[in-house]
């Protein structure tokens, strides 16, 4: 049900989207037309995006493992988000203990996983900082760690999380960090986050390296 009236809702909104945008280049209009142009184009995108969300969450389909590089994805990853790092003065690091083996992991979930956490951390660095990845093997597991420097997470907040439709940020679905942990759960693996105001967050991945 979800996908059937997600997808006759994204057909007007792609229509509404593209005609807002082909109106807002013409040179003739006065800037308060252009402005509430661009927001429709915005609350568009907007929707789009919650729609996009709601199918991931609700379709659960399970992960088809293959042997990978992590280190290799999330540095792939970062440089999809180059643009976004750079326009807010972010700085980013990717460190790793000793070898990282491969291991077997479905890439395009753990990719979602890293671009939701990736955004996260940005978007909490308004005035630019540091995004740090590390990577090391304990016991038969890969723990990752995502760190950032922002404004960091108010301990009421924390407890709600991983709460489906609860979020902190203007505009957001919270459905992200809910989407993260249910692949991250389906790879048999565990999140979870550490967060201080004004000290920052820390979100630990950790994920079993079994074979494929």
């Amino acid at each position: 049900m979800v996908a059937h009236i997600s997808h006759e809702i994204k057909n007007p909104l792609i229509t509404i989207g593209g005609f807002a945008a082909q109106l807002g280049r013409l040179p003739s209009l006065t800037e308060k037309a252009r402005r509430k142009l661009t927001l429709i184009y915005q609350e568009v995108q907007r929707l789009e995006k919650f729609l996009t969300d709601m199918s991931t969450f609700t379709r659960g389909a399970p992960p088809q493992k293959t042997v990978g590089d992590l280190l290799a994805l999330s540095r792939e990853v970062a440089e999809l988000m180059d643009s976004s790092f750079k326009e807010r003065g972010v700085v980013f690091h990717l460190h790793a203990q000793d070898r990282i083996p491969p291991f077997a992991f479905d890439s395009g979930q753990i990719r979602q996983v890293l671009i939701n956490l990736f955004k996260n951390a940005t978007e909490a660095m308004p005035e630019g900082g540091d995004l740090t990845v590390s990577a090391e093997v304990q016991a038969d597991h890969l723990i990752l760690k995502i760190t950032d420097t922002g404004h960091g997470i108010a301990p009421e907040q924390l407890q709600n999380l991983f709460t489906p439709f609860v979020t902190t940020k203007d505009g957001g679905t919270g459905l992200g960090l809910t989407i993260c942990r249910g692949l991250i759960t389906q790879h048999q693996g565990e999140i979870t986050i550490y967060s201080a105001a004004d000290r920052g967050t820390t979100c630990t991945i950790r994920l079993p390296l079994a074979a494929a």
